[in-house]
């Protein structure tokens, strides 16, 4: 149930989930979410810390599967109406407690928001994408963080997770530019 992630401190999944656990409140069967407790608490699968999750997906157990994480540290408000944005109920407290009174780019940038998008199959289109203020969630060293995989299945359940080639880019991005 854990997915190998649960309890991992200061940290974000990115969860590809082709199991229904209903005790940790699992959507239903294949499904991509991203969970975080922040730095203060470890990390969970119970989907009472998923920040966003879709199951708008391709079946994921079926053969090689390619995918994409991005997350960009500002927030274009055109997001908004894109269907891969999702996010929890929780983020309308940010959202307040931050002034978003004219809700124009300026105002979301300087708060530090910014949006996490997951990619499979077509890597050009997101099929989720959450806002995230990355630097707020994690306690990052230096604006550095770890990167790393997981899998797991239950004690029932058989899948072959193979990592067959993986690439990790960081770009430094000037905040006054954007």
């Amino acid at each position: 149930m854990g997915l190998g992630y649960d309890g991992i401190e200061n940290s974000i999944a990115i969860e590809f989930d082709t199991y229904f656990n209903h005790e940790t409140l699992d959507p239903y069967e294949n499904h991509i979410s991203v969970h975080t407790r922040g730095w203060r608490q470890p990390n969970s699968s119970n989907h009472t810390y998923s920040i966003g999750h879709t199951n708008a997906v391709q079946m994921l157990t079926n053969g090689k599967l390619s995918a994409r994480i991005k997350y960009v540290p500002f927030f274009d408000v055109d997001i908004l109406s894109s269907p891969s944005f999702t996010a929890s109920p929780h983020i309308l407290s940010f959202f307040e407690n931050n002034n978003f009174h004219n809700g124009g780019d300026s105002d979301w940038n300087k708060a530090g928001l910014g949006i996490l998008s997951v990619y499979i199959k077509n890597l050009d289109v997101p099929v989720l994408s959450v806002p995230l203020h990355l630097s707020a969630t994690l306690n990052l060293d230096r604006g550095r963080a770890w990167a790393g995989f997981t899998g797991a299945t239950g004690d029932e359940t058989h899948q072959t997770h193979e990592l067959y080639s993986w690439h990790f880019s960081s770009l430094r991005m000037d905040t006054d530019t954007q």
